[in-house]
């Protein structure tokens, strides 16, 4: 991959989603005009992958953590990089998406089997957006939390 060029580092308090959702919401908007620059036909398609990714950190890690975002694109990708503190909090979604399996076809067999399922998943939205909008997901930890990264083709729609 060829180096990304950072478009936007912020800090977000989930507390202030849990204030007004509309936060979430706008938050994900912002963001998503930030990337389009010359591809305003994706504009919907990132403002909902990020605010897709933001209600599973809402969820997941508490209306009490922090989150760091950092949005960088090259000629041919979106990354998003979302930093928690706590790894653990994202275990349980994470374990039950990569139980999905790696390809995509399974990832997608996957979604429309939750999606018929009275059980709930804690993957559910991050199958749908590996499904439906091709977004490549990966969690990296260290010693100082964990790194939710999606990767978005530039142009897709």
């Amino acid at each position: 991959m060829e180096s990304a060029e950072p478009v936007v580092r912020g800090r977000f308090q989930l507390s202030s989603f849990r204030e007004s959702w509309k936060h979430c919401s706008q938050a994900s908007n912002y963001l998503a005009k930030l990337i389009v620059d010359q591809l305003p036909d994706t504009y919907y398609l990132y403002s909902a992958v990020i605010n897709e990714l933001f209600e599973v950190i809402f969820r997941d890690v508490g209306t009490d953590g922090i989150m760091d975002v950092e949005v960088s694109r090259s000629d041919n990708e979106i990354l998003l990089d979302i930093r928690v503190p706590d790894v653990s909090a994202l275990a349980a979604t994470w374990q039950a998406y990569a139980a999905a399996g790696s390809s995509p076809e399974r990832r997608t067999d996957s979604y429309l089997d939750c999606l018929g399922s009275e059980e709930p998943n804690p993957a559910l939205g991050l199958l749908q957006i590996s499904a439906d909008y091709d977004v490549q997901l990966d969690l990296r930890e260290d010693e100082q939390g964990a790194t939710l990264r999606a990767t978005m083709s530039r142009g897709s729609s």
